[in-house]
């Protein structure tokens, strides 16, 4: 396997935990950070609404984390969960967060987004 300093930020917002993954070209993950969205005590899950709150709310700190000794330079696209099914009209609204952060990303660097049913 080639060695490459070139590398894929994978950006997953689905559910219940909002995840960053840096992948390089070999398909080894090179960075990998998660945080789990808090569920108050006996609540049965969250409402979307409040699952987009604190996807938002963790993607800068998680993103910065993901880039810390990685060269923006080096990130050659943007991978990103984008609806919950490959089906027309699947939709729900946490996936606004990774979406709209991922396609910021990309435009910012003038690389390719790539978008993913969960």
């Amino acid at each position: 396997m080639k060695e490459t300093n070139e590398f894929v930020m994978a950006i997953d917002t689905s559910n219940y935990t909002t995840s960053i993954a840096i992948v390089d070209y070999n398909q080894n993950i090179i960075k990998d950070e998660r945080k789990t969205l808090r569920v108050k005590q006996g609540e049965r899950g969250l409402r979307q609404s409040h699952a987009l709150f604190q996807h938002l709310e963790n993607l800068p700190l998680l993103i910065e984390n993901a880039l810390f000794d990685i060269d923006n330079k080096n990130i050659k696209a943007i991978a990103v969960s984008d609806r919950p099914r490959p089906a027309e009209g699947s939709y729900m609204p946490v996936f606004k967060a990774g979406l709209t952060i991922g396609s910021v990303i990309a435009s910012s660097l003038s690389i390719p987004l790539f978008k993913f049913s969960h």
